[in-house]
């Protein structure tokens, strides 16, 4: 081999190095929304999704930890998911805080920057401040021989604060107000009248010109009317 040939050997190689360069590392995982604040007692969706780089991918597996003291998963949809077999079906423990996924597309797989895999649906159970992140992963190019070009996987930043209890509105209560009738209100006014008793009067009472004497007793201050039958 001259010399020529060398120096372009040298140069094909390196041209295929960045190309094989440009292909390695550069899909990544992305879980949405990266940040968010929730109540205690509420529920929220989490979307796993892929973004392959203007590489072409087939397949993509991983698991998710989370804090089971905070959070639990309830359910997980692959209904919008770019996959249409799975090597392992999405699961979840809350025992152990962990989300699974192993899954798949054929040929000519996807290329695209918001590949949706699967949506979380958790629900909060604690305040704090948390991060859901990949302990393992793997994104395989479409390119025949399955080469992993995960580049980076995102975290999931999440804020859990105490929810505010609001406490049930006490019922209206009616005003019960008694019906008092005329006969039952004359009863109750006579027993609080005590009458003057009479212990004597004069007989020999003439009007116009004579003066009735009457003695008694009654209540101090109390005006006593007397009514004269027959005179």
């Amino acid at each position: 081999m001259n010399l020529k040939s060398r120096i372009l050997f040298a140069i094909l190689v390196f041209i295929f190095s960045l190309a094989l360069l440009s292909i390695v590392e550069a899909a990544s995982f992305q879980l949405t929304p990266s940040t968010g604040t929730f109540n205690t007692g509420s529920r929220f969706n989490m979307t796993v999704s892929v973004d392959s780089k203007g590489i072409a991918i087939n397949a993509a597996e991983g698991i998710i930890s989370f804090d089971t003291r905070y959070l639990t998963v309830e359910s997980i949809s692959t209904a919008v998911s770019i996959f249409n077999f799975w090597v392992q079906e999405p699961t979840f423990s809350n025992a152990a805080g962990t989300i699974s996924f192993s899954g798949g597309l054929p040929s000519p797989g996807y290329n695209g920057s918001n590949g949706k895999l699967l949506v979380v649906t958790f629900q909060t159970i604690g305040a704090a401040d948390l991060t859901l992140k990949f302990t393992s992963s793997a994104i395989l190019a479409n390119d025949g021989i399955g080469t992993n070009v995960l580049d980076s996987n995102q975290k999931a930043r999440y804020k859990i604060r105490a929810g505010v209890v609001t406490p049930p509105a006490e019922p209206l209560r009616k005003s019960i107000v008694p019906l008092i009738t005329l006969e039952e209100e004359l009863d109750e006014v006579s027993t609080k009248i005590n009458p003057p008793i009479i212990t004597f009067y004069s007989k020999t009472f003439r009007p116009p010109k004579s003066v009735l004497m009457v003695e008694g007793t009654a209540l101090s201050n109390a005006a006593v009317l007397g009514i004269l039958r027959g005179v």
